[in-house]
């Protein structure tokens, strides 16, 4: 990835890529590309089939819509010196890479479009146990640095076609918010973002924070 690819490009993806990892197997997903969009609700159906060449449903749509400077994480010591993340040259230990950082919230909601009133149910029950697990999202740095983002969630809501089912025929969706507690990062020499990590912890085992599930992607992130 170029050096002038913003944080939120990537911010982006990755979270594209983590909904698509969570709920792939309910939804029959194969391919995060074609199968997760990028867009609003209200235009969400005609991408996804201009994206697909025909008229399918099962696949999920996210959108950012808020993006807010972090005043109460700015008092913290990360966000007031730079950060320290490794040598350019690990034998040598001549130059250390170093960054400045902004905390900033990021709030994203995501829908899910099924035909199969059950598929929309375990969606609603995965979500929850997600929450549960006391998620966050690593991005890796030129394999150097992990940036750890912490993800928070929220009420899900139902926006299924019920009401309108006999006139445009019936689809059930939900939607439900992902709420990230970002970093935009910048001072890195050789910048680049190579794979994305989404570690999932659970800290109800022994009051510790133990990882239950980690994956390491390649996102295609379009230019």
């Amino acid at each position: 990835m170029s050096t002038d690819t913003s944080f939120l490009k990537v911010m982006d993806a990755a979270i594209k890529v983590a909904l698509f990892n969570r709920f792939k197997t309910i939804l029959g997903l194969t391919n995060v590309n074609d199968d997760v969009v990028q867009s609003p609700k209200d235009v969400a159906f005609r991408q996804i089939s201009e994206k697909r060449g025909r008229a399918v449903v099962e696949f999920i749509n996210v959108w950012r819509e808020t993006s807010n400077f972090s005043w109460s994480r700015q008092r913290t010591a990360v966000a007031r010196r730079e950060i320290t993340l490794a040598y350019t040259d690990p034998n040598t230990k001549t130059q250390i890479i170093s960054a400045k950082a902004i905390p900033v919230d990021l709030g994203y909601i995501f829908w899910w479009w099924t035909k199969d009133y059950d598929k929309y149910n375990q969606v609603v029950e995965s979500y929850s146990w997600w929450r549960q697990q006391d998620p966050n999202l690593s991005i890796n740095f030129d394999d150097a640095y992990p940036l750890e983002l912490d993800l928070h969630f929220g009420e899900v809501v139902d926006e299924s076609t019920v009401e309108t089912m006999f006139d445009q025929g019936l689809y059930f969706v939900g939607s439900a918010p992902i709420n990230v507690d970002a970093w935009f990062v910048e001072g890195l020499s050789n910048y680049a973002i190579q794979t994305i990590i989404k570690s999932i912890y659970d800290s109800t085992v022994s009051g510790q924070n133990i990882l239950m599930e980690s994956e390491t992607i390649v996102p295609d992130i379009p230019s």
